[in-house]
């Protein structure tokens, strides 16, 4: 689980010096960094997985006020999806609890980095999405100053946040 990986990695840094991202951990500090607390999910996975990322978020502090799913299991079908699915369900998920402060895609193995911005326009919301927090978090802590311009408003605000 998350708080295990959290010790190993803990252990690791502390031990050689050397900095180390855990994905999920760049997920949720992306979304804090937006300011977010109300999120919606959507995802490529089936229910049950989906549901277990609510929970996980859950888990963090984030209140999931919607979910989506494709209903996919294999990752070669998850990498076949036009990046317009990704689009799409987003706009669902959002449409369902507009509310929202944030939209979170997960899945590394989804083509959606093209439509990131478009998401954003339609929506007005920010999207964390696996790649991206990753850019974001290393971006830290390789005390990058530049911002990425493109791939949304999270890596467009890489050095507004040296502290994370």
């Amino acid at each position: 689980g998350l708080d295990r990986a959290r010790e190993m990695v803990q252990t690791i840094r502390d031990r050689t010096q050397i900095p180390i991202v855990i994905d999920l951990e760049a997920h949720f500090e992306a979304l804090r960094a937006l300011g977010a607390s109300k999120i919606v999910i959507a995802t490529p996975y089936v229910e049950s997985r989906t549901e277990e990322r609510k929970k996980l978020c859950e888990k963090v502090g984030f209140e999931v006020l919607a979910t989506t799913s494709l209903g996919l299991e294999a990752r070669t079908k998850i990498q076949e999806l036009s990046p317009w699915v990704a689009y799409h369900l987003a706009k669902e998920a959002y449409r369902q609890a507009p509310e929202a402060e944030a939209i979170y895609l997960s899945c590394p193995e989804w083509p959606h980095v093209n439509v990131i911005e478009m998401i954003e326009q339609d929506t007005g919301r920010p999207v964390v999405y696996p790649y991206g927090a990753l850019v974001w978090k290393w971006c830290h802590v390789l005390h990058v100053k530049e911002t990425i311009v493109g791939y949304g408003k999270l890596l467009e605000m890489v050095p507004a946040n040296p502290n994370v």
